[in-house]
């Protein structure tokens, strides 16, 4: 396929509907579940084994530590990272979102494992991989990223969330 053609598939929109059907913060295998259930869900709707294949393989690509190997691959994780892009204050909205769902792990512990996360995703040559999404929100994401990580290593950062009834 042209990297126009894979850029514009269809199952990538599907495998998004998909990517994080199955998430629990208690569990490192979210990808992998909901890749299962995409998968599953495209066959039992008479999909072809090669776009089963493929759909599980586009959920398993929004993976944090997966390395795309088409353009579709590319797209659907810059879609997943989108809003690392945002503006300033929904991304703090977001940072506490997150912690929100995390709330049982410690605050110090927490705060070390997301800086982590974090300057891993600094430490890419961009955040983001499509040309498209680099122009668009690549500057605002290396802005919130490290504003986040200034967050997380101050003190006066309100990361401390108790369990929602």
């Amino acid at each position: 396929r042209s990297q126009h053609e894979q850029a514009t598939n269809p199952l990538v929109e599907f495998a998004l509907w998909f990517h994080d059907g199955i998430y629990s913060t208690f569990s490192g295998r979210n990808e992998l579940r909901s890749a299962a259930w995409a998968e599953a869900a495209l066959r039992r709707a008479g999909g072809l084994r090669r776009q089963c294949d493929e759909v599980f393989a586009l959920v398993m690509a929004t993976a944090a530590d997966a390395e795309p190997v088409d353009a579709a691959q590319e797209l659907i994780g810059d879609v997943d990272r989108v809003i690392l892009g945002a503006d300033p204050q929904r991304y703090r909205e977001y940072e506490l979102q997150l912690r929100a769902e995390y709330w049982w792990v410690p605050t110090a512990l927490y705060r070390r494992q997301r800086s982590a996360q974090l300057n891993r995703l600094l430490a890419r040559p961009t955040v983001y991989v499509t040309g498209e999404f680099r122009d668009r929100y690549e500057s605002a994401a290396q802005r919130n990223l490290c504003g986040g990580i200034d967050q997380l290593a101050s003190l006066t950062g309100t990361f401390r969330w108790r369990q929602r009834v």
